[in-house]
């Protein structure tokens, strides 16, 4: 990472986490480090971490509280909004006026078939189940 990277990282990260109350002169610290770190272990032959969490694990606490702090930023935050975009008008094309009077439950599960569609459904265990509930109706005449 060259120097410009680095300010620039610095820079991006003070402003869009202030929230962290980093100390930029610790910051810059913690990333050469971190990086010296890293390229160690690249050098020496061991597998270095792919994943947020991951490097979260590997990341200590006392060496790194800055560093440490914004991967769990990283991990926690969406990748994109489009699955909540999507739950959401699946929720729309679901809730019509017809089902206005259907059960929490079985809007939670309905709306989770239909954006899970992908998934392999066993269709005999469905009914087998469905068949085993009593179903109780009082007819009044």
């Amino acid at each position: 990472m060259s120097s410009e990277t680095s300010d620039e990282l610095i820079q991006t990260v003070g402003d869009q986490y202030a929230f962290l109350n980093f100390n930029t002169f610790m910051f810059r610290g913690e990333l050469e480090l971190w990086k010296t770190k890293w390229t160690t272990q690249k050098n020496e032959g061991l597998n270095i971490p792919n994943e947020v969490f991951s490097a979260f694990d590997e990341c200590s606490n006392i060496f790194f509280p800055s560093i440490k702090k914004l991967l769990l930023v990283l991990g926690t935050l969406p990748v994109s909004v489009a699955t909540a975009e999507r739950s959401f008008s699946t929720l729309r094309r679901l809730k019509t006026w017809i089902r206005s009077e259907m059960g929490q439950s079985r809007l939670t599960g309905l709306a989770l078939l239909h954006i899970h569609r992908q998934l392999p459904l066993n269709v005999d265990k469905i009914i087998d189940r469905f068949a085993k509930n009593k179903r109780c109706l009082d007819f009044v005449i």
